[in-house]
């Protein structure tokens, strides 16, 4: 067993009984065991920058996978470039291809003087498609308009596009739910998304209910002109008359519908002369 292990109880490296780790696993325990040296030392600067350097290595990995990509030095090994990143690194073509565009983001604005800058891959690539002065004014704006520690791929996106920040919050549904929901929607041609914000900004707790913004409140219903309805009534016992003898109707059957037109009448009453 490597005698390098690390047994602290709070982040012991590797499970005791593995002997014989792949290599860069031995490296990250090697940087473990090199940590003591520092952060013991009253030198605040080293052990600081070795945690930006790590903090950023997606940068360095990107940067490696550029050169790797560019020479084929991986071509002694694989038939190409996405038989690589998938079977050597277990990562699609195009995640792996991420990591490259966000390292020449990072370095392009790290060089032109930034302080503050993207603290991942996912930060970079919504500038991935910017150059030279379009980036870098880009970049400024973000960091004009967003805290530091508020600097996220949504707020980047935001800022570039001059739109206000939606923040979003993770809804978690049992996933046959969401299927079902979301099959439903695709059926009636409706977008799941667009349908649930709707869904939740309708539905009152309180009575259980949707609540319909479109709704009309009683005293917002516009008056019918009489006369109006009177055509529309005898328009209606005609129709019931044609029936009658078309099929036949019973008189009860005619005397309901009747009914229900003495009803309507009610509902609209002709205004006093």
């Amino acid at each position: 067993m490597d005698s390098n292990f690390i047994f602290d109880e709070e982040m012991i490296t590797f499970p005791l009984e593995w002997d014989d780790p792949p290599h860069w696993v031995k490296w990250i325990n090697d940087h473990f065991n090199e940590c003591d040296y520092h952060v013991h030392s009253n030198n605040y600067e080293p052990w600081f920058n070795q945690v930006q350097v790590h903090l950023h290595s997606w940068v360095l990995a990107g940067s490696w996978l550029y050169k790797a990509r560019r020479v084929r030095a991986f071509s002694h090994h694989f038939d190409s470039w996405q038989q690589f990143c998938e079977k050597a690194l277990n990562l699609s073509q195009f995640q792996v291809n991420n990591y490259i565009k966000a390292a020449r983001v990072f370095k392009d604005l790290a060089f032109s003087g930034f302080k503050i800058l993207p603290k991942c891959v996912s930060q970079c690539l919504p500038l991935a498609k910017l150059k030279d002065y379009e980036l870098t004014e880009a970049w400024q704006k973000v960091i004009d308009e967003n805290p530091p520690h508020r600097i996220t791929k949504n707020a980047i996106e935001a800022t570039i596009k001059g739109e206000p920040l939606a923040i979003k919050k993770r809804l978690e549904v049992p996933l046959p739910n969401w299927e079902q929901f979301e099959q439903r929607c695709k059926e009636a041609g409706l977008n799941p998304k667009e349908e649930l914000d709707k869904i939740l900004g309708n539905y009152d707790p309180k009575t259980g209910e949707m609540s319909e913004e479109d709704d009309l409140k009683d005293d917002e219903v516009e008056e019918v002109d009489p006369e109006k309805i009177e055509v529309w009534e005898d328009d209606v016992k005609n129709l019931v008359n044609e029936y009658q003898v078309a099929y036949n109707l019973s008189v009860f059957s005619v005397k309901v519908i009747l009914d229900w037109v003495n009803r309507i009448r009610n509902i609209f009453p002709s205004p006093p002369e």
